[in-house]
């Protein structure tokens, strides 16, 4: 039985960012698009939508969350689309706060219990925490928790483990070219790597086959 985790007690940190988010994503998106979902490194990702130009993405990222904050504010965000797929990144913030791996998978289980109740036949992809030179002395905890995720949604219909992490090391070390000055938010070259992994998980055409097409 997955433990439930209480947000109600929580400060509404987000609150204003959230509320104007739903308002300005909400209120015309179109139906069925790709809900991409969860904190900062989403949030950033300017070029979503010219990177995957074949369908209709909705970015609903915010703030520098952890997946408690995913949880709380789930009804408004991502409870309120009709989505087709749901891209999910979360987890860094939690790593930041020291929380433990275990800690963390429960978190996540129990924002997929949310998922799982309103939107059973929707797949679900989570993306694998990934590196960065800032919290590089927490890469062991990083990995634990990527492995834990991984081997929870291994069996489960419709709920899959996208691997990020390893292709942004190089010999098991984080590589720095990827990232802003922060070390900590990625940059075009970060982001071109994600992108050839989203499109290749959604089955799209690599986005120079694209450009010739």
């Amino acid at each position: 039985m997955v433990k439930r985790i209480s947000t109600g007690l929580m400060e509404d940190e987000f609150r204003e960012e959230v509320t104007a988010l739903a308002a300005q994503k909400l209120k015309n998106h179109t139906e069925n698009p790709i809900v991409f979902y969860g904190s900062s490194s989403f949030r950033l990702w300017e070029t979503l939508q010219q990177d995957i130009p074949e369908l209709t993405c909705l970015n609903l990222a915010f703030g520098g969350s952890q997946i408690i904050h995913c949880i709380k504010y789930y009804e408004e965000l991502l409870g309120k689309t009709q989505p087709q797929k749901i891209m999910f990144y979360c987890g860094d913030n939690d790593i930041a706060e020291d929380i433990a791996p275990e800690e963390i998978l429960m978190r996540f289980q129990s924002f997929l219990e949310k998922v799982d109740r309103q939107f059973p036949e929707v797949p679900l992809t989570f993306l694998s925490i990934k590196p960065s030179p800032i919290r590089a002395e927490k890469l062991d905890v990083i990995q634990r928790t990527n492995q834990l995720t991984e081997a929870f949604l291994r069996d489960k219909p419709l709920r899959y483990f996208l691997d990020i992490h390893n292709p942004m090391l190089e010999n098991t070390a984080v590589r720095p070219e990827l990232f802003t000055e922060d070390e900590l938010h990625m940059n075009e070259q970060g982001y071109s790597i994600w992108a050839s992994i989203v499109r290749e998980h959604l089955g799209l055409e690599a986005p120079d086959l694209v450009e010739n097409n």
